[in-house]
């Protein structure tokens, strides 16, 4: 299912990133096969859970909980082997460690908002898929929607990491309904901006937005990028859309082009999103 692309807020408004490495490109996942998950994806089972996120026929990815508490990650690895039948890979050599700053976006959905499910994106991951990365992650609820940074944060463990900041915004919500997360980085020499947003899929409308920036000890070099779910009960999390852009580097055209041109751009661009087939994320079951 092919999506609305959205482009990256500080190009808009002009914030000047580091150039990201030459290495770091573009990808635009629809997981309409299981090839996709399996040999772009290097799975990381963050308390011992096997086989805990898998590609659903429908598809899309689902992360199913099933009777216990976890939380799992995926780090995008075109060298991914191991995988079959939509398992995500098992192995890799870290071939995509040079994301830097970058626009990544995914749509998700949310079986039910009492299990405490989040999703989110990680960033500045290491070769050893350990400390430090960043972490901005979103968790819905019927009124509002918690959005949050966190640093220091290890992606084969459980925890978060240490907060970098969170905000609440109030909201309507509902379950086993599809948004879009999107989480822009801009890294520069003394800083790191992040900026977290949630979309309506079909409409592009923005419903929540939060920024936070760590200015103390900013992890700027390049890095792994990956997503993670998690869930405090059984239930299930769906994924579908996954996308990443490398931010041009100053001088690009993009950079000093009219943010006019570029939401025309956008506009042109603009799919309207089908009814994905597969059981809905509430119903339980992959």
């Amino acid at each position: 299912m092919k999506g609305p692309l959205l482009f990256p807020l500080g190009v808009l408004v002009g914030a000047i990133p580091m150039p990201d490495a030459a290495g770091a490109v573009s990808y635009d996942l629809d997981f309409s096969s299981s090839s996709q998950y399996d040999s772009l994806f290097r799975e990381i089972q963050t308390n011992g859970a096997d086989e805990e996120i898998a590609w659903d026929p429908g598809g899309f990815i689902r992360h199913n909980s099933g009777v216990f508490v976890r939380s799992s990650a995926a780090i995008l690895d075109s060298s991914a082997s191991g995988g079959s039948g939509g398992l995500g890979g098992e192995t890799g050599s870290q071939a995509n460690n040079d994301y830097q700053s970058f626009v990544i976006q995914a749509d998700w959905r949310d079986g039910t908002f009492s299990n405490g499910n989040t999703f989110g994106f990680y960033t500045g991951v290491p070769d050893n898929d350990g400390s430090p990365a960043y972490l901005g992650t979103v968790q819905l609820r019927a009124d509002s929607v918690l959005l949050r940074v966190d640093e220091g944060t290890v992606p084969s463990g459980m925890s978060f990491g240490v907060q970098l900041g969170n905000q609440t915004i109030p909201g309507t919500f509902h379950e086993d309904t599809w948004y879009q997360f999107r989480m822009e980085v801009i890294s520069m020499p003394d800083r790191i901006d992040f900026n977290l947003g949630v979309y309506d899929v079909t409409t592009l409308e923005l419903l929540a937005s939060y920024s936070v920036s760590d200015t103390v000890n900013p992890v700027v070099e390049t890095g792994q990028v990956g997503f993670r779910v998690g869930s405090n009960s059984t239930g299930c999390t769906d994924i579908d859309n996954f996308r990443i852009s490398p931010i041009p580097e100053p001088g690009a055209p993009l950079l000093f082009g009219t943010a006019t041109l570029l939401v025309s751009l956008g506009r042109r661009r603009y799919v309207r999103p089908v009814i994905r087939p597969g059981s809905p994320c509430g119903l339980g079951g992959r």
